[in-house]
């Protein structure tokens, strides 16, 4: 606006200059044909035929200087004349344009007035549009200048109406986001320094931008997460990390993750901001414990490689011991079975002998009985019928 009224009075001070040097040189004009006209007297040449005398040649010197100064002189005197007459008419033709300034003065204040709103409107409509677009994943808070501020009203994506004199359009991301909180310094139970990285993805809730603007101001996603989202998350982790002991924090990381997003969806929720998850990326303890862990594990390995030797030493003594007492049972099954076997052997010949008497008995039982006639039937001895 300030640059299209400059230009305006520019435009309208070369105007002013070009009409005063016109009315000047108008009126300068009859003069300098005027002085055109005059000539100055002029001492008549001699004839080229007829040469000079000689005695009188410096004489004719000092005349012709004479009146080469003589003409130098009326030049001046007319520049000097003309000068005058030039500055004379331009201080006329301001003292004319003050006098028709001051008589039409309000008509001029009307013109210039007019100019300047005619150049306001100009500007206005280059420059803005009646009309904004809202891209995908944001939305528009409306503000209106002359109607109580920040309205409840939010724009969708799209295109959409507005004027730009009475209001105003606040885009809103409200996308999923990421944010990472780095180096975390936080306290365990035993007062030792842990450093923690953790990324926090969050989002604008949609139905309370109204109100996250009105309480904490216009903010892009960059200055939440500075000023909100950051000091926030530093704060809950330490308040949860100080409850652990140093050698816990590692080996309790889930546990420790969940109660961290819990309450940094708590906090973020008092300025409209929904937390969809935490993540403890990279966890780091303090030097001295890092070497006091370190010195651990390498007794542990040492009395895990003493415990391992003598296993293996008793596993061998016990596979001796084994080896020996299956022997022995071996020794013993063998000489029970083979006195069984000789027992067994015994009452077989004792059976045997029993078998043969008790068969020569039935035979001879037979012989008495026999009648002298032949059986109808032979087969084995067991099956004579006088049995």
């Amino acid at each position: 606006m300030d640059k299209i009224l400059l230009y305006l009075y520019i435009i309208l001070l070369i105007t002013l200059l070009v009409l005063i040097i016109r009315e000047v040189f108008l009126r300068l004009a009859p003069l300098t044909r005027k002085e055109k006209t005059m000539t100055l007297p002029q001492a008549s040449p001699l004839p080229p035929s007829q040469p000079a005398p000689a005695p009188e040649q410096k004489k004719e010197t000092k005349t012709t200087l004479a009146t080469s100064t003589a003409k130098l002189g009326q030049a001046v005197s007319g520049l000097g004349q003309a000068l005058g007459i030039f500055i004379n008419a331009f201080f006329q033709k301001i003292g004319q344009i003050l006098h028709a300034i001051w008589k039409h003065k309000v008509r001029i204040i009307v013109t210039l007035i007019i100019l300047v709103v005619i150049g306001g409107i100009a500007r206005y409509l280059s420059t803005e549009k009646l009309w904004v677009t809202i891209p995908p994943g944001h939305r528009g808070v409306v503000f209106d200048r002359f109607g109580g501020g920040l309205t409840k009203e939010v724009l969708d994506e799209g295109t959409h109406f507005y004027l730009p004199l009475t209001q105003e359009i606040y885009l809103a991301d409200v996308t999923r986001q990421s944010a990472e909180v780095e180096r975390i310094t936080a306290d365990s139970k035993e007062f030792q320094d842990v450093t923690l990285w953790v990324n926090v993805e969050f989002q604008l809730n949609e139905a309370k931008l109204y109100d996250m603007y009105r309480e904490y101001g216009v903010r892009s996603i960059a200055e939440l997460t500075e000023d909100i989202i950051n000091p926030n998350t530093n704060e809950v982790i330490k308040n949860i990390i100080v409850k652990y002991p140093i050698g816990e924090v590692l080996l309790k990381q889930p546990e420790i993750k969940k109660a961290a997003a819990k309450e940094i969806a708590d906090v973020l929720e008092d300025y409209y901001i929904t937390v969809h998850d935490v993540d403890i990326e990279n966890i780091l303890i303090s030097p001295a414990f890092r070497q006091q862990i370190a010195e651990t594990e390498l007794a542990i390995s040492s009395r895990d490689m003493e415990d391992a030797l003598l296993e293996q030493a008793k596993a061998a003594s016990d596979r001796e011991l084994l080896e020996a007492e299956t022997a022995k049972q071996v020794t013993i099954l063998e000489a029970q079975a083979i006195a069984e076997y000789n027992k067994l052997v015994s009452e077989q010949q004792i059976s045997d002998k029993a078998i043969e008497l008790k068969r020569l008995e039935n035979a001879a039982k037979a012989i008495e009985k026999w009648d002298g006639v032949l059986p109808i039937t032979t087969g084995d001895v067991t099956a004579w019928p006088f049995n």
